[in-house]
């Protein structure tokens, strides 16, 4: 008797989008758990798993446009990132795409004074 061999690449329950923010979040509680002594350590798997996610992230996401970032969007993973952002209660920027940049704001989760800098005076 032949086993049955799903067609499908994925889990029925999660979907690769949501498959990618798991290893995305998976990496960066990973890095916190380090000390900074383990973290320098870990320089070279650092390097293989940045590089194994910016496969994934292509083989999930397909090819970039101009002007996108080589990783996905922090708040949704759904998206390329095209910009950084600073949400209010973070202490560190945010990988984000538009769409959800634009969310965050009409949320008025973004300090937008730091934000409004930054679109006028880009890097």
């Amino acid at each position: 008797m032949k086993k049955h061999r799903s067609t499908s690449p994925t889990s029925k329950r999660m979907t690769r989008k949501a498959a990618l923010a798991e290893l995305f979040q998976l990496r960066t509680d990973w890095y916190l758990a380090l000390s900074h002594a383990q973290f320098e350590a870990a320089f070279e798997q650092r390097n293989r798993t940045s590089e194994a996610l910016r496969v994934v992230t292509r083989m999930v996401l397909g090819p970039r446009r101009p002007g996108q970032f080589t990783l996905p969007c922090a708040v949704c993973y759904g998206r390329y990132a095209e910009e950084i952002v600073y949400e209010q209660g973070k202490t560190l920027s945010t990988w984000c795409c538009t769409s959800c940049r634009d969310r965050l704001r009409e949320e008025g989760k973004l300090h937008e004074s730091v934000t409004q800098e930054q679109e006028t005076n880009p890097l």
